[in-house]
């Protein structure tokens, strides 16, 4: 008897059935292997995402408990004009992100879940925004302790936030963008880039491409073109960090005065963790990632 993708899911087959929840976008060899009658249900699908982001939400509950253990201050609870928790609900954003994408794209007939993926509704219900981008001052930058720790947030702290989101598909002004295999998307973002979230300028924010009828939508920044399972994934396992393609270091955390980035010749030992994507050989990252649930 063929296990159900939900059985499979909970023994451990968790990328695998990500890969089959978007059956009809796999080559035809691997719809031939798996059997042309194998399309998940609507309700395997539904339970199988709920089954992930569950798991993904206890991870962010562990790991906001982490790294505060390690004294690491959020920069979302010190916004002085709106302070927020580092998960917080954002249902009603990603409803009204679903709205727009739909009044955009009406046009395009409507299959699977629509141009909005189910994925990004049910996270934003299970999971919601989360925001785990570092605050660091002046005198956290002059304290003389590990000059890493004190920074942990250069290296692309996870962020998804769907108010961001909602407002650049519902944005009148926003574009449409052609893509390298032919047609048009509008590419709204769901984060700051891994810069912008050290408070410097530049790089690609990451990204969604809309209209996306995979129920595993693709991530898109500098250095970054992957399913956003998996993008979680990644980030996950270095402790909430995803990693940067350029490495930079401030230079006052180092003791160096003599300007603002450490010059490259001064930078610590870095970790290639994946190609093109870089974090420092520090012990936090493992620390952090240590037990999280898979999925």
């Amino acid at each position: 008897m063929t296990k159900s993708l939900v059985k499979r899911y909970q023994e451990g087959e968790h990328e695998q059935v990500w890969r089959e929840l978007d059956f009809a976008l796999l080559p035809i060899k691997e719809q031939f292997e798996l059997g042309f009658g194998a399309h998940p249900s609507q309700e395997e699908t539904h339970e199988v995402i709920t089954l992930t982001f569950e798991r993904v939400a206890r991870n962010v509950d562990r790991l906001v408990t982490r790294l505060r253990d390690i004294g690491y201050q959020f920069a979302c609870e010190a916004e002085a004009k709106s302070p927020h928790p580092p998960r917080r609900p954002a249902l009603a954003a990603a409803k009204l992100a679903r709205a727009n994408s739909l009044e955009r794209f009406d046009d395009l007939e409507v299959t699977g879940s629509g141009p909005f993926p189910i994925a990004l509704s049910l996270f934003a219900e299970l999971v919601g925004s989360v925001d785990l981008r570092q605050h660091v001052t002046d005198d956290q930058l002059d304290e003389p302790s590990d000059p890493i720790l004190k920074t942990l947030g250069d290296w692309d702290p996870l962020e998804v936030d769907f108010d961001f989101l909602q407002y650049e598909i519902g944005e009148e002004e926003a574009e449409l963008h052609p893509l390298p295999e032919g047609g048009l998307a509008l590419q709204p973002a769901f984060a700051g880039s891994f810069e912008h979230k050290a408070n410097i300028s530049g790089a690609w924010n990451p990204n969604l491409r809309l209209p996306s009828y995979r129920v595993d939508p693709m991530v898109f920044a500098e250095g970054i073109a992957l399913p956003f399972t998996t993008y979680l994934r990644k980030t996950f396992a270095r402790g909430g960090f995803f990693g940067t393609p350029r490495p930079f270091f401030r230079a006052r955390s180092f003791g160096d005065r003599s300007a603002y980035y450490l010059s490259e010749n001064k930078w610590p030992k870095l970790k290639e963790v994946e190609p093109g994507i870089f974090l420092p050989e520090h012990t936090s990252f493992a620390k952090l990632a240590q037990d999280l649930e898979a999925f």
